[in-house]
């Protein structure tokens, strides 16, 4: 006696190997996706971070501190400073903010230094030193 059962049993078992096969690649291409989607805003957080501590520094090294007063910047202590930044890079209030760029003036003899840092809540982002000669009165610096 013949098993006529076994044909449809087997075309069942082809199927469901067929179904976990391309489960787990569309397991493997969601991982790749996610990864990707993850990097790509890394690389977004990045690279505002590097154009609005470049902001700092520039204008920090053309003006000395008097320069981030004018850009927005909260003063926090003698020689340092405050900036918010909403989800686009812009300038915003401190409850509106997603990013924090913070500078710490280094005063030298014949040299002072601005620390910038960026973070995103509690991790840092991007940190960039600038160093600018010290200037005489009246110029800006104070």
């Amino acid at each position: 006696m013949t098993n006529k059962r076994a044909g449809p049993s087997l075309f069942l078992m082809e199927l469901i190997f067929s179904i976990l096969v391309f489960s787990l690649c569309a397991g493997v291409c969601l991982t790749a996706f996610l990864k990707a989607d993850r990097m790509s805003r890394d690389a977004r957080d990045l690279n505002g971070a590097v154009l609005a501590a470049q902001t700092l520094a520039e204008s920090f090294k053309a003006e000395g501190n008097a320069a981030f007063e004018d850009l927005g910047c909260r003063k926090t202590g003698e020689d340092t400073y405050e900036i918010a930044y909403d989800a686009n890079w812009l300038p915003t209030t401190e409850t509106d903010a997603a990013y924090h760029a913070g500078v710490v003036i280094i005063r030298g003899d014949a040299v002072w230094t601005a620390n910038i840092d960026v973070r995103y809540g509690d991790g840092e982002v991007y940190t960039l030193t600038a160093a600018r000669a010290k200037a005489d009165e009246g110029s800006g610096m104070r």
